[in-house]
């Protein structure tokens, strides 16, 4: 009996080694994960932060770009008004010279018609 009792408490010892190795493995291999798992989140949270930045980033550079573009569409707007005016101003030249040259020919044929 005495035999089978050491024995007994050989293998509940060896048992107890065997569940305190396994229980120190899984222990650091929950370690090493949560580690891992948390360089990852810190990883994640960078990479959120940095897209979040270039979105505001390339918002700004729409507005500004849209500005622009309505300042260069103010700009065409004014150029065309005072292209208009100038033709406008150039038709009424047109038509007072016409209206000289016909005022002239008419003179010049009236004369013409006194000479013979």
């Amino acid at each position: 009996v005495r035999t089978e009792n050491m024995t007994l408490n050989e293998k509940c010892r060896m048992l107890e080694t065997q569940l305190s190795e396994v229980t120190r493995t899984s222990f650091e291999k929950v370690t090493q994960l949560q580690t891992h798992l948390d360089a990852k989140s810190e990883l994640l949270e960078q990479q959120e932060a940095s897209a979040k930045a270039r979105e505001k980033v390339a918002e700004t550079q729409i507005q500004k770009f849209i500005a622009d573009l309505r300042v260069a569409q103010g700009e065409v707007n004014d150029l065309a008004a005072r292209e208009n005016t100038k033709n406008e101003e150039q038709v009424t030249k047109i038509i007072k010279l016409s209206s000289d040259l016909k005022a002239t020919s008419q003179h010049l044929m009236d004369v013409l018609q006194e000479v013979d």
